[in-house]
């Protein structure tokens, strides 16, 4: 699928400027690129269905505390790249 129809097919999913999708896909010389992350698993499972070449997905842990927030001053917290930032 070309870059142009991948970015609009991707937008309208995504709720996402195709514009900006586009600029990101363009360059074939880039071997990785982020268009969006923590997805829904709806959305997720909607647009693998559309094989579209290239595109793949990277499965990100998320850390869940026991009752909400209670105890995240304890266990501490890590940023969206999983690195550890309080704890």
């Amino acid at each position: 699928m070309a870059p142009r129809k991948a970015s609009l097919k991707l937008a309208k999913a995504l709720n996402l400027s195709a514009q900006k999708i586009y600029e990101k896909i363009k360059d074939r010389d880039k071997r990785f690129v982020w268009i969006e992350r923590r997805l829904d698993e709806h959305v997720r499972n909607e647009i693998s269905s559309w094989k579209i070449p290239g595109l793949n997905f990277v499965e990100e842990s998320k850390r869940i505390f026991p009752n909400e927030q209670m105890l995240s001053p304890v266990l501490g917290f890590i940023g969206s790249e999983g690195r550890g930032l309080e704890g």
